[in-house]
């Protein structure tokens, strides 16, 4: 799990990401791990079905999903729907880690082949 300072709204991550909400509990995401990690302030995303246990366990407070999932027969929770979910989550990573880059000039960030960066 990366958790970040700054935390950010639901409705400001669909436009960070280009993603669609479904749903809003007025919650704000503060870290970025998988499902199996997640907490309520965690962002995280599903788009292979082999991992469908975890999935429908996670205490993610929101999860990026491939947008054909059929949002009716999920459990209710926060979605953002997107045609490539990794790529949106993604997004996010990057934009926490842009916003930590302004605050700690200096601080090294290894970004990695899969285009996901940590520091």
């Amino acid at each position: 799990m990366k958790k970040f300072k700054e935390s950010v709204a639901l409705q400001e991550i669909e436009k960070i990401s280009g993603v669609k909400l479904i749903l809003d509990k007025k919650l704000k995401i503060d870290s970025v791990c998988s499902l199996e990690e997640a907490e309520e302030s965690s962002a995280a995303f599903y788009q292979d079905e082999k991992y469908e246990d975890e999935f429908l366990k996670s205490n993610a407070g929101v999860i990026f999903i491939p947008e054909q999932e059929d949002v009716s027969q999920l459990p209710v929770r926060n979605y953002l729907l997107s045609q490539k979910p990794y790529e949106s989550f993604l997004r996010l990573v990057e934009y926490f880690i842009q916003n930590e880059e302004e605050v700690k000039i200096g601080k090294q960030v290894h970004c990695f082949s899969s285009n996901s960066c940590f520091s």
